[in-house]
């Protein structure tokens, strides 16, 4: 199991700030080695890496929905217990929709936070951003909070969404490697099993359609938002 110092190591990567020389993944993957210099333990350490390439040799790129698809409509409530629907908001703005693994991630919060260094880029663009997490509502309120973004990020407890979406697989890690790589916080959080959803961003138009989508298995390759506005010109 890892040491008591690695909560300072996640502290330590939260507040770093974003130096322009850096791409969001840069910073992501110089926190990954940190974590894993930590795992002391070999089999650990190759667990993390099997379990990555797991996730690649399933064929999961087969079912993700991609460029082109129609965007599965879905319900939410937000921290406010409002409900957010999909289709209903794209009649005002086009939707960049973030599938997270959830605040506890050093990998995803410092993506939200790239997405929220570029929100008012977004804003211009007529984007709106949308965040999705399997947390229960008051864990995704504590992620805003603490990341402190401008945009929501939605309670999908259960990844009923995510499922519609064709993300989610089920690790068959054991508990102890599920504590190695942070996924125990993920079901404290609200998760009902190993259900685990991969990362993934999309860009859906008015018609519901996906105009752009970034999925990978490996959690931690991310878009950085810079990109995504790029993307965003061409459309």
């Amino acid at each position: 199991m890892l040491g008591k110092n690695d909560s300072d190591i996640r502290i330590e990567a939260l507040e770093q700030p974003l130096r322009a020389r850096h791409e969001i993944e840069e910073i992501i993957f110089e926190f990954k080695d940190k974590l894993l210099s930590k795992t002391q333990n070999p089999k650990n350490y190759s667990a993390i890496l099997k379990t990555l390439d797991l996730l690649k040799a399933e064929s999961l790129k087969e079912s993700f929905l991609v460029k082109g698809d129609q965007a599965p409509d879905f319900f939410l409530k937000d921290h406010q217990n409002k409900i957010f629907n999909l289709k209903n908001s794209l009649q005002k703005n086009k939707i960049l929709l973030t599938f997270i693994r959830g605040g506890w991630s050093p990998y995803c919060y410092l993506t939200l936070r790239d997405l929220e260094k570029h929100a008012a880029e977004f804003k211009n663009n007529n984007i709106k951003i949308i965040a999705i997490s399997s947390e229960k509502p008051e864990c995704c309120l504590n992620t805003m909070k603490r990341n402190k973004l401008s945009f929501q990020v939605l309670s999908d407890k259960g990844n009923h969404v995510a499922q519609k979406y064709n993300l989610i697989y089920k690790s068959g890690a054991t508990l102890n490697l599920m504590q190695e790589l942070g996924l125990h916080a993920a079901i404290a959080n609200g998760d009902i099993s190993y259900e685990i959803p991969v990362p993934a961003t999309y860009i859906i138009d008015e018609w519901m359609t996906i105009r752009f989508a970034f999925i990978d298995p490996d959690y931690r390759k991310r878009i950085p938002a810079e990109l995504l506005l790029s993307e965003l010109r061409k459309l």
